[in-house]
């Protein structure tokens, strides 16, 4: 670690002293305050995560001044602890994205439709554990190994519905496709299977996100803890593609940033088609990114050799990225489901017709859902949103990030408005087409608030928001030392945060949501579950029924009126409901709402 004098030595020994205390004080309340008891495997896991961080605090003081490789070891580390800590399909439709991998590394690159007009494909029945009366959400690595573990690919098929993952492009699965078309070659085990795209879409993360890390002219150590952050690590370690997407957008600004900043000659033909299939991609992996491909725009003209060549390039990379995306929407169009009573003809009218009132139904929506938006971009709730850690790591760990922010001690360079004005342009606009694809695609015609927006799907924003704010404070070099202390502590948060994940993973959580395959949960102890009544978690209150499952999107009658839970379950206060109605800070109905 770099030393500044007798104060600067001073300083560190102080701050390793605040990294001390502060430690203990998170995993004191992690412990004590927390929804249930110490347990063994917290113990360990925190020993071992422990000793582990030593080792990395000596590997920060030689080698700091390479983030990249910094990023690269806790990458592998963290990677191996969320591969552990998280079972076979823990995460959100990680068996429909399995499924979907499964059928591209066959061969087929688009979903056949059911009878019932969903997207799926004849395949060996046991890939899906429900068929062998395993719940997804339940499953815990005893399961894994010991029941589904011992399951070879079937020759019986049947119909495997993956309606929702059907609607990705192709692309968006070769890593993990690749992964499992090698593993079927040398195995027909399930579990194995399954692992090998694990770990071939995990390295493909790593190794994108390691080059963007390289290149990146400045901003380093804010892309590092981008590609770190918890929600984005569990992501990275499953079959889904969302990690990837952070991955390649992170890579996308790092290239266009290193042509302005750093490259003096003008481009090659290779960069020409890096910078092609990086804007392609992040179309294809999901259309609501395309904001992105703003970025390239801040290249210069000198590194396409002048005016002329750069309005050429510019015209043709519209084109094929305008073409590739809105070719694919027009084929996955035919696998989307309206189950739901979702309109999209209707949807799109009213916010045509009537935008202010649909930039009402956004406010409401952000008035309602905005704190946890924010905070699950960082990581609250991990598995399928039933493995929930303390509001205290999730804050400790956003000021800690903004702290080595602010102590990185780097100027933005000169001319740097225009990138801090498109990165605004491609926040707001990313922002409006996440919100507004989920509205018209799963919610009701006209509802008041849009349901199924998750925190994760905001986390390629985070980057280009720490562009806007880059270099506004000033360089405090006596202090950029310390940042390496800090990391240490953030990288301490996250270990705490996996030692409840793996807790759940084995079986031991013994507190928080569960959920089967009739519904949520609440587990308040190792065998009782809260029924039939009001229940608070976290600041919000739920409503269980008499068998102990979770009510949505339903009026509930209680001493003093009517209360309406939300499609997560939570009641809703102070807002309009999506049937119209109008709740007081208490969550009563005081009236019919009216335009």
């Amino acid at each position: 670690m770099a030393r500044h004098g007798k104060h600067g030595i001073i300083g560190n020994y102080l701050l390793w002293i605040l990294v001390l205390v502060g430690s203990a004080y998170l995993a004191g309340s992690h412990i004590i305050k927390g929804a249930y008891p110490f347990s063994w495997v917290k113990g360990w896991v925190l020993a071992g995560a422990g000793i582990g961080l030593i080792g990395f605090t000596l590997f920060l003081g030689w080698s700091w001044k390479k983030t990249e490789i910094v990023f690269l070891i806790a990458y592998l580390l963290f990677g191996g602890f969320y591969f552990i800590a998280l079972p076979l399909f823990k995460v959100p439709d990680e068996m429909s994205h399995f499924l979907r991998a499964y059928e591209i590394s066959c061969g087929h690159m688009l979903s056949d439709i059911s009878k019932d007009n969903l997207g799926g494909r004849e395949l060996p029945y046991n890939l899906s554990p429900e068929n062998l009366g395993l719940s997804q959400t339940e499953m815990t690595h005893f399961d894994i190994w010991e029941r589904y573990g011992r399951e070879r690919l079937s020759e019986e098929t049947s119909f495997l519905i993956f309606w929702n993952t059907s609607l990705y492009a192709p692309i968006s699965y070769f890593p993990q496709a690749i992964g499992i078309g090698i593993a079927r070659l040398l195995t027909d085990r399930i579990v194995w299977i399954a692992y090998a795209g694990r770990i071939a879409g995990f390295l493909f993360v790593g190794l994108i996100g390691f080059l963007a890390v390289k290149y990146v002219p400045f901003g380093k150590k804010a892309m590092l803890l981008v590609l770190l952050l918890p929600i984005n690590m569990q992501e990275a370690v499953s079959l889904a593609p969302d990690s990837m997407v952070t991955a390649l957008t992170c890579a996308l600004i790092s290239f266009v940033l290193y042509m302005r900043e750093t490259r003096k000659k003008r481009m090659e033909y290779w960069h020409y088609i890096l910078l092609y299939c990086l804007c392609i991609l992040i179309g294809l992996y999901k259309i609501v990114y395309l904001p992105f491909c703003l970025f390239p725009f801040l290249i210069p003209k000198e590194r396409f050799g002048g005016k002329r060549n750069y309005m050429i390039h510019a015209v043709v990379l519209g084109i094929l990225v305008t073409a590739s995306s809105m070719g694919w929407l027009l084929i996955a169009g035919r696998y989307l489901s309206t189950r739901w009573g979702a309109d999209g003809g209707e949807q799109v009218h009213f916010i045509l017709t009537q935008p202010f009132e649909y930039l009402r139904v956004l406010g409401n929506t952000w008035k309602v859902e905005g704190a946890n938006y924010l905070y699950n971009i960082i990581g609250k709730d991990f598995g399928w949103l039933t493995i929930r850690v303390p509001k205290e790591f999730v804050w400790a760990y956003a000021v800690l990030c903004l702290l080595i922010l602010l102590l990185s001690g780097e100027r933005s360079p000169e001319k740097f408005y225009p990138v801090r004005l498109v990165s605004f342009i491609v926040v707001i606009c990313v922002f409006l087409l996440t919100f507004t694809s989920i509205y018209v695609q799963w919610n009701l015609p006209r509802a008041e608030i849009i349901q199924g927006i998750q925190g994760r799907y905001f986390v390629p924003l985070v980057f280009p928001v720490c562009m806007l704010v880059h270099g506004i404070v000033p360089s405090l070099k006596k202090v950029t030392s310390f940042s390496a202390c800090l990391f240490i502590l953030v990288f301490g948060i996250q270990i705490c945060m996996l030692s409840d994940i793996f807790a759940a993973g084995i079986g031991e959580y013994g507190g928080g949501f569960r959920e089967d395959i009739n519904g949520k949960k609440y587990q308040v102890s190792e065998t009782e579950y809260v029924t039939d009544r009001w229940y608070q978690s976290e600041g919000l209150w739920y409503y269980f029924d008499k068998d102990g499952y979770l009510l949505r999107n339903v009026w509930i009658e209680g001493a003093e009126g009517y209360y309406y839970v939300a499609e997560e379950g939570y009641m809703l206060t102070d807002t309009i409901t999506p049937d119209g109605y109008r709740v007081d800070e208490k969550g009563r109905r005081i009236g019919k709402w009216t335009k």
